[in-house]
Order: C-alpha cells, then sequence, then structure tokens
C-alpha cells in the first residue's frame, strides 16, 4: 500500500461542520472521508476521485449497523453512509478495496470514530389491539414491502438544500429515544415524532420521487420518498395520502395529511430519514450537511 499524501481539514458546510480526511494514494486516485468522527445514528460520507463509474468498490468493515451504497458521482464514486444510532461507541475499520475487471487498483485502511450519544427515553401506552399490527408477520410483511419501494435507488442527487421539517409542529419524540410500551422496554425510534393535529398538511421535506404509497400494517398511510443516493424520507400514519408511486414531488408539496393509522396512539407524523433501510439522524440535514462542490 502506497501513500504519496495525507492531509486533514475543516470543510464548513452552511451551520454544519465537516471533517475531511483525504489519503492520496497516487497521482490519480484518492479518497476522501467526510465526517469521519460522528455520533451514533449520525452520517459520513467517502469519494473516491480518479476511478469509472463501473469499478467495484469494496468495503470491510467490522462496522455492521450502517448502510452504504457507491454511485457515479462527477469524477468518481461517492456513498453516504448512515449509521444506526445503536451502533457501540468506539473505532472501527473502514477499509476499500477498489478493483477493475478483476484486477486490484488501490487498498485503503481507515478508520471510524463513533462517538456516545445520550439518548432521551419515551413512555407510551398501548392497547391490545394497537399491538396486534406490530405481530411479527404484519412485520415481515411491512419490510417486504419497504424493500421492494427501496430496491432501485435512483443513482443521480434530486434533492436541494436542507431538508424541511414536513410539518411546522413541535418534535415530541426525538430520533434515537429508547422507547418503553406499556413500562417495557421496546425499541430505539427511528425517526421524528411531530405532535399535530389530524389533517395537517403534511410535506416533502425535499425533491424526490414516490416510491411507495400505500397503507402498511405498524406505519399505517405511509409515503416514501427516494431522493437519490439512496437517501429517502418516509411519512408515517398518514390519515389520507396524496400522491401515487411515481410522482415527482418538490420541496414543499403536499404528499398527504396527518392521521392516526397504524401502530399509533394518536394524531402524528412519525417521520424517518434514512440511508438504504438504515435509519439515521435527520437534524444534520436540515442544518446543511451537504456534498462538498469536488
Amino acid at each position: 500500500m502506497r501513500y504519496l499524501k495525507r492531509f486533514s481539514l475543516i470543510l464548513i458546510t452552511m451551520t454544519f461542520i465537516i471533517s475531511i480526511s483525504s489519503v492520496y494514494c497516487d497521482d490519480l486516485i484518492y479518497i476522501a472521508y467526510f465526517n469521519k468522527i460522528l455520533y451514533q445514528g449520525d452520517t459520513f460520507m467517502v469519494y473516491i476521485s480518479g476511478i469509472n463509474p463501473d469499478d467495484t468498490v469494496k468495503v470491510t468493515s467490522n462496522l455492521k449497523a450502517r448502510s452504504e451504497k457507491f454511485f457515479p458521482y462527477k469524477k468518481g464514486q461517492l456513498a453516504i453512509v448512515g449509521v444506526s444510532c445503536t451502533a457501540e461507541p468506539g473505532e472501527y475499520r473502514y477499509d476499500i478495496l477498489i478493483s477493475r475487471e478483476g484486477k486490484i487498483l488501490r487498498e485503503v485502511e481507515n478508520t471510524i470514530i463513533i462517538k456516545e450519544k445520550n439518548f432521551k427515553k419515551d413512555y407510551i401506552t398501548v392497547s391490545k389491539e394497537v399491538q396486534e399490527k406490530k405481530s411479527q408477520e404484519n412485520l415481515n410483511s411491512d419490510t417486504e414491502n419497504i424493500a421492494k419501494a427501496k430496491a432501485n435507488p435512483i443513482p443521480q442527487p434530486l434533492y436541494e438544500g436542507v431538508f424541511i421539517a414536513p410539518v411546522d409542529a413541535e418534535i415530541n419524540t426525538e430520533f434515537g429515544a429508547m422507547r418503553y410500551v406499556n413500562g417495557v422496554r421496546s425499541s430505539v425510534h427511528s425517526g421524528l415524532d411531530f405532535k399535530a393535529k389530524k389533517g395537517t398538511p403534511v410535506m416533502a421535506s425535499n425533491n424526490g420521487k414516490v416510491v411507495l404509497a400505500m397503507e402498511l400494517n405498524a406505519s399505517g398511510n405511509t409515503v416514501i420518498l427516494d431522493h437519490g443516493l439512496n437517501i429517502y424520507t418516509s411519512y408515517c400514519h398518514l390519515d389520507t395520502i396524496s400522491v401515487e408511486v411515481g410522482d415527482m414531488v418538490q420541496k414543499g408539496d403536499i404528499v398527504g395529511n396527518v392521521g392516526s393509522t397504524g401502530y399509533s396512539t394518536g394524531p402524528h407524523l412519525h417521520w424517518t430519514f434514512s440511508i438504504g433501510r438504515q435509519s439515521t439522524n435527520p437534524i444534520p440535514f436540515m442544518e446543511g450537511f451537504a456534498i462538498p462542490d469536488f
């Protein structure tokens, strides 16, 4: 393995600071890691310059609770990597091997550091009837429908600028909160819950394509938007759905109305931000986390 140059710097994009550490392998190929020191549930990026769109990029990592997919981007390939909020704090390997037609072009070793984040606790009381909506059979069915919707992510960014809150309302349950149901520890909260009245219009948080618009068992009436580069947002427990699969929407367009369908105890919007099928913290993308202009 040959390293000709190393450097690190800080890039400030709007209000969110992205740390950059780039390793130059030779005069033609380099790998840049963005935000490689992060908190549980956050996101980082990897950009590889000087390779072809059809070159193979293989990641070897002991960080299992993550999701990434490389896409052709400018003069190389780019991956946005989502890390689970349940990932244990610590230092993880994130090694990259680049090959072309079976021949190895470059191997690079690197590390990602995940810092502990103090998540809140959330307590709800749920009836037996509502609890049954999260039976294993129902969850398996929902998982299958969501997987189909996300099977072919759009390879270029559709979104522009920051992601906006889908409703103008108070957040009453934060991302990553440990949820207790009827006094028993249940699961980690995968998104943001907005406390809003039934019928409140729900907006697309950014430009995207509707890839799911249907009633699911747990999340009720649900809309999923593909924003490109494996970024998705989901709008759950809707009373009504205003879009259809295949529709292209712009930031601020109405996709439905707040409701209480599915596994829900009252009117609210459950909104998730995910990289592939890995739910991640949406706040950085609402504050300016963006792809640098290479």
